[in-house]
């Protein structure tokens, strides 16, 4: 839930958070993790071409890689400054990461598929098409689900007032500046980079082959069924907390709601299962490198590694919200105790 939708009070100075030194190395460690590994895959024709002002040749000839890199860097300044134009409580608006997330992502696909558009091939490669069209699915399902909890409204998640209170003044702005509107960025473009090497395969080729293969439709259909568990989570907890807030605000009994929390339905399974099924389905994504002839451990592992240490990490996204979930709800502690963490399991019996 955002600002906009309601939220429990917690003091954030209780809650146990990774120390600055740690955190703002660790956002610059990543960010030079994932350049180092796409560093053989920058084309210097497509440099050169872009320094002669686009005259007399032509882009995307490593698949629209070069040039997708360039326009994110180009996005981290232009994230930078707009979080310094609205700013927040004096602070730079972080939120704007969150705004993008679900968006960006999907408009890189769509480039990495224009890039094999060709005169004699006008649909491009199908690989790259199914590819796209999956990455725009799950962004409408996101865009949405930010959308309904107020995240385009002025809304902005818990966190982030957490951050600020953990790192003020010339802290927060260092962690602003490296690890949300860098790091952060370059992670979304890295989730997405299978859709690059299955270009730049497809380029590289006679175009002969354009079909697609068991690996392509196993690799569909499980991003798809992740799909699906990511949305039916986020839409079990949605209707939980607003009919909770919607109980305290007309004072109302709260019966089942009193405990805060949601323990039903797949959050009966794991503690987790949205984060658990946003893990996994880049995973996933990544079979696609296979369908396209090549391994599945390349250049591409960047990304998926990154989103993995986002949430699962030390202090991560999962601990971080546990930590908060602790501090707010006195019935937590036995939640964490039946129910698994992350991978979705049976249930132990609640205690008595």
């Amino acid at each position: 839930m955002t600002t906009t939708t309601g939220s429990t009070p917690v003091d954030y100075k209780t809650v146990a958070h990774p120390p600055f030194v740690g955190a703002a190395l660790g956002g610059l460690g990543g960010c030079a993790a994932l350049l180092y590994s796409w560093r053989e895959q920058f084309d210097s024709s497509e440099l050169e071409c872009l320094q002669s002002g686009l005259s007399g040749c032509t882009l995307g000839r490593d698949g629209g890689f070069t040039v997708v890199t360039i326009l994110r860097i180009i996005l981290c300044f232009i994230i930078l400054a707009w979080s310094y134009i609205s700013l927040h409580e004096g602070y730079p608006d972080s939120s704007i990461v969150d705004k993008l997330w679900s968006v960006v992502p999907v408009l890189d696909m769509w480039m990495f598929h224009f890039f094999t558009i060709t005169t004699g091939n006008p649909w491009g490669c199908k690989r790259t098409l199914l590819m796209a069209s999956l990455v725009s699915l799950w962004g409408i399902r996101l865009t949405y689900n930010f959308w309904i909890k107020g995240g385009y409204n002025g809304g902005e998640d818990y966190r982030w007032g957490a951050l600020r209170c953990w790192y003020p003044g010339i802290r927060y702005h260092i962690f602003n500046a490296v690890f949300i509107t860098t790091c952060q960025p370059l992670l979304i473009l890295g989730m997405v980079l299978p859709g690059a090497y299955v270009s730049q395969e497809f380029m590289s080729s006679s175009n002969s082959e354009n079909i697609l293969n068991v690996w392509d439709y196993t690799a569909a259909m499980l991003f798809f069924g992740l799909i699906c568990i990511e949305a039916v989570a986020d839409h079990q907890m949605f209707v939980f907390q607003t009919e909770k807030y919607r109980r305290i605000g007309a004072k109302e009994p709260l019966e089942e709601y009193s405990k805060g929390f949601i323990d039903t339905g797949l959050w009966g399974l794991s503690r987790h299962p949205n984060y658990f099924a946003e893990v996994h389905l880049w995973w996933v994504f990544g079979l696609f490198t296979l369908a396209a002839g090549g391994g599945y451990f390349n250049w591409t592992m960047g990304g998926r590694i990154g989103i993995a240490i986002l949430f699962l990490s030390p202090k991560g996204s999962v601990d971080l919200t546990e930590a908060f979930s602790s501090r707010k709800y006195k019935d937590f502690a036995d939640y964490q105790k039946r129910v698994s963490k992350f991978y979705p399991w049976f249930p132990k019996a609640k205690t008595v």
